[in-house]
């Protein structure tokens, strides 16, 4: 959404967002069961200066 507000005096453009999920409802008796060879697991180092 982006729009002018009625309450800056500069009348500049504001914008706005939103976020919605939607979710199922389940049951607690579910059980989930993981295998190990399921899961990956990635580790990442950097180096240098200003390294992420």
């Amino acid at each position: 959404l982006v729009r002018i507000s009625p309450f800056d005096a500069n009348k500049r453009r504001h914008t706005s967002f939103c976020s919605l999920e939607v979710m199922p409802e389940v049951e607690d008796d579910n059980e989930v069961e993981i295998k190990d060879d399921d899961i990956r697991i990635d580790i990442y180092h950097s180096g240098g200066a200003g390294g992420q």
